[in-house]
């Protein structure tokens, strides 16, 4: 049975597609503390989600790189 994802969560593959960053740069942000991103569980190379609420903050937070977007 497929894990069904809120609407809004994005996997990091599909976040770096709306951001139009790496994902090895999504994942520096997260591991920095500068993106919030959830794991789908605790186990090591789990994969994450982020809302994508939060990657539309980080933008705000820094309008230069919405312009590279």
């Amino acid at each position: 049975m497929k894990t069904q994802i809120e609407p809004g969560w994005l996997s990091l593959p599909d976040a770096a597609t709306y951001t139009g960053l790496t994902e090895r740069t999504l994942r520096d942000r997260i591991g920095a503390g500068q993106l919030r991103a959830f794991r789908a569980n605790d186990k090591p190379g789990s994969h994450y989600r982020i809302r994508r609420s939060d990657l539309d903050a980080m933008f705000e937070a820094n309008p230069a790189q919405s312009a590279a977007r």
